[in-house]
Parts: structure tokens; C-alpha cells; sequence
């Protein structure tokens, strides 16, 4: 889809404004494959988004494609471990691990991110100082 100007998709937390020709947002694995392939094949410039919550502008794009995670957001917990989609929010994640007394022991202190950000930027909190 061709963004408005005004797009939540075209700036993050930082307040910086970007432009792309196309916001696109899979809704699987495979299809973020496909994606991808055809900016390979076209050199179509991808820039990827998670949540938004990020305040060094690392999701604005510079022209080409916009390439949200938000639906790649599945969470299975299992003992001693999550697997979950990029697009997982952290407060998603913790409340899936809680039933079971887990939880994500990095904890940046905005639970509205993304864990694919947290990840990408080595976001953690206080609690990183014990885990």
C-alpha cells in the first residue's frame, strides 16, 4: 500500500518523518521471503519495522520499502523457552509466559516494543544486570 504522508508507519519515537513508495506487512515467513526476494531482484531498498518505540529513528525509511512485523506476532511458550514472531510485543510475551512463571528476562522499559526490536538493538533494562 502507497503511504499518506502523515503514515504512523513513516516515523518512530525519535520524531524523525521518512518517506517509502510501499508500507507492506506479511502476515507470515514465507511471504516476507517473497518480499524480500523481489527487492533483491529489483534493488528496491527495504528498511524493516517493528513497533515504533525506538528513539534513534532506526525504522524511518529512506525511500523504498516499508516492511512492518507487526503480524508476525505468534508466541508458543514452552519450558524454558518462547518461540515468538518478530512482531511479538513484550507485553504479549510476558503475560503467554506468565501462567507458567517465566518471563523475558531483558526488560526495556517500554513493554509496547516489539521483541524482533529489542533483539536488533540489544535492548535490555535493569534486570540485565542479574540475567
Amino acid at each position: 500500500m502507497r503511504p499518506e504522508p502523515d503514515s504512523p508507519y513513516l516515523s518512530d519515537a525519535s520524531g524523525m518523518r521518512g518517506s517509502a513508495s510501499d508500507v507492506l506487512t506479511p502476515e507470515n515467513e514465507a511471504a516476507l521471503s517473497e518480499i524480500l526476494r523481489n527487492a533483491t531482484a529489483s534493488l528496491t531498498p527495504v528498511t524493516i519495522s517493528g513497533s515504533g518505540t525506538g528513539v534513534t529513528g532506526g525504522r524511518v525509511p529512506d525511500g523504498g520499502w516499508l516492511v512492518s512485523l507487526e503480524r508476525l506476532n505468534h508466541i508458543r511458550v514452552e519450558k524454558g523457552f518462547a518461540v515468538c514472531g518478530a512482531g511479538a510485543s513484550l507485553a504479549a510475551i510476558q503475560a503467554a509466559a506468565a501462567p507458567s512463571r517465566q518471563f523475558y528476562a531483558p526488560d526495556p522499559t517500554e513493554n509496547s516494543a516489539s521483541i524482533g526490536g529489542t533483539v536488533a538493538t540489544n535492548a535490555s533494562g535493569s534486570r540485565s544486570f542479574l540475567y
